[in-house]
């Protein structure tokens, strides 16, 4: 019997396999970007020569300020140690409890119930508002800006790891009791690599509530020498430039987590963003 083969249409792309679609739609996202971008920069320069101060910043001031903060500004560096300290400090505090706080809530109604409107009510207080009584509680040092940082980034941990582990199919469970798993294998086991996805998510809001919080604080308590009261330092003596080049430190600090976490959920766990 004769095998048939079919020719291709005329006129169809047999080349273009997903790899190649995705590329290309990877090339026309950065070419849009770099365009906005440039599109922002001469708006921005144009803008403050025509209607600016002399001492406001400019996209080609803040590039020619760039080596000089970076390299002779003798505040910068240690600024940008004691903020980040703080920050690392009191994210590695809010995981462990908030991790913790939501998969007990996910697993147990009853702490769910008793503790839900806490959390979603933490999440929603604005920082700045709760500042007040943590300085009055702990005085206006670097621990007041600990207790923010930490009241800011648990209660996305918490809310992440609760809606991850609501999630875990019951089959999984319900395979691991009929083996005779104990309750901390299923922690250990189902609970926690389940939520892990979610987990992520939930730091990477965690981590930008945080750098907020420990710029609001420093900002508000003036004490130390951290980041946040160095710009507000460089913006007072109208050294816009300088300023913007501090504050793009935390920019890129904040851009680098989030990019890093979305490329982790999307190459790891595929199926969380489908879903």
């Amino acid at each position: 019997m004769a095998t048939v083969i079919q020719s291709p249409v005329i006129g169809e792309d047999t080349k273009t396999t997903p790899t190649v679609k995705k590329k290309r739609r990877s090339w026309k996202n950065s070419i849009a970007w770099l365009a906005t971008t440039l599109v922002i920069l001469i708006i921005w320069q144009i803008g403050v020569g025509l209607f600016g101060k002399d001492y406001m910043a400019t996209p080609i001031g803040v590039i020619t300020a760039v080596p000089d903060v970076l390299f002779n500004d003798p505040k910068l560096w240690p600024g940008v140690w004691e903020t980040f300290a703080v920050v690392f400090r009191g994210l590695i505090l809010s995981v462990v409890v908030g991790t913790a706080l939501g998969l007990i809530m996910g697993r147990v109604t009853f702490v769910a119930d008793a503790l839900a409107p806490y959390v979603n009510g933490f999440y929603a207080t604005p920082m700045i508002a709760v500042l007040p009584i943590i300085t009055l509680w702990l005085g206006f040092n670097t621990s007041a800006t600990f207790a923010l940082v930490v009241f800011a980034a648990i209660p996305p941990m918490a809310v992440a790891a609760w809606d991850g582990s609501r999630t875990i199919p019951v089959r999984y469970l319900e395979v691991a009791k009929s083996f005779g798993a104990r309750r901390r294998d299923v922690w250990v086991g189902i609970a926690i690599p389940a939520s892990l996805p979610y987990l992520l998510a939930g730091f990477r809001l965690a981590s930008g509530r945080a750098l907020s919080a420990v710029v609001i604080a420093e900002f508000l308590i003036g004490t130390g020498d951290g980041l946040g009261i160095h710009i507000m330092r460089l913006a007072q003596n109208f050294n816009h430039n300088e300023a913007i080049v501090a504050i793009m430190i935390l920019t890129l600090v904040g851009l680098f987590l989030a990019i890093g976490i979305e490329r982790i959920l999307r190459r790891r766990y595929p199926w969380f963003r489908k879903s």
